[in-house]
């Protein structure tokens, strides 16, 4: 019997598993594990705050406080609570495990503030790395910058880092908060001029529930602005790219013949529940539109698309 209870002891006290801020100190380091969809890839604790980063370079920054066997993290959008376990060099949240590096501090993330705009399609990190390549589009200085693996790049370093095999063909753009539409169309200008087609836009970030907000969003331009820009920012005139539909706006319609719409304001959006399937149609964008009722009229476009047969082309100008 006294046998049973002093391992009963030994067992409880092995178990307790106190842990001190000061053990959590420095970086972890997520330990790759098959199957997990965790988008966690390093986590930073200093004092009593914390930085986590994706596996794309997208970091927030917050607190943290010890709870039981609980830590709660509490960032600008969102708070996430996960068991903790501590032992040697490893840290374990839930059933993630992270490993603690020599690189204490040396690496720097800015956080990373999304538009913070919520989509219905949600996909995870793996899904993410299944395209093209990524990059995060943000404002900095009033400037628009892209940045990559946590560096500010121009898109010619960007295209020399793409693989050369991918599971889906497209870019995917974590685009930051404070864009105008003039600003984004002349980033897809200037994507199409490198010819890098078929962009997605992920809009918002869950460190909590590992999923991030995913849009198809099609910014359309006529030939004639891409020959405009390209004169404009004095790029070198290379052969225009082959691309389905990149056709002067005259041609569209002498082709096509499509019907018009308008959208100057957000209560425009409603002139889409009028559409007629077996239809084709221009809808005109005001530039002046936010980026936000912008990307909520692609979901609607989107949605006409997959619940009927409607051809659409989109341009967005000046009224």
């Amino acid at each position: 019997m006294k046998r049973i209870v002093l391992l009963l002891i030994i067992i409880t006290s092995s178990c307790s598993n106190k842990i001190n801020k000061k053990d959590l100190q420095g970086n972890w380091i997520w330990n790759y594990q098959e199957n997990n969809k965790s988008n966690w890839d390093e986590i930073i604790i200093k004092n009593d705050s914390v930085t986590l980063t994706d596996f794309f370079f997208n970091s927030k920054k917050g607190i943290y406080k010890l709870k039981k066997d609980s830590i709660i993290i509490s960032l600008k959008d969102e708070t996430i609570k996960r068991k903790i376990f501590l032992h040697n060099s490893s840290l374990i949240l839930n059933s993630n495990n992270f490993q603690k590096t020599e690189n204490f501090y040396k690496e720097k993330y800015d956080e990373i503030e999304l538009i913070n705009i919520r989509s219905e399609i949600k996909k995870n990190a793996s899904e993410i790395d299944e395209y093209q390549g990524n990059f995060i589009l943000l404002k900095y200085n009033d400037s628009v910058k892209i940045k990559l693996n946590n560096q500010f790049v121009e898109f010619p370093e960007y295209i020399y880092s793409l693989g050369l095999h991918n599971e889906r063909w497209g870019h995917v753009i974590f685009l930051g908060k404070n864009f105008s539409l003039r600003e984004l169309k002349n980033v897809y200008l200037e994507l199409t001029y490198y010819n890098l087609l078929s962009i997605k836009f992920i809009t918002k970030m869950s460190f909590q529930n590992n999923y991030y907000d995913f849009h198809h969003a099609k910014i359309e331009v006529w030939k004639e602005d891409l020959e405009q820009f390209i004169e404009k920012n004095k790029l070198e005139k290379t052969i225009m790219p082959k691309i389905p539909g990149l056709n002067s706006k005259q041609e569209y319609i002498k082709t096509n013949n499509p019907k018009l719409i308008n959208i100057k304001s957000k209560k425009d959006l409603v002139k889409l529940e009028n559409t007629k399937i077996n239809t084709t149609y221009l809808i005109s964008i005001n530039i002046n539109l936010s980026t936000t009722d912008f990307l909520l009229l692609n979901q609607k476009i989107n949605k006409l698309k997959r619940n009927g047969n409607f051809k659409i082309r989109t341009e967005i100008i000046d009224f």
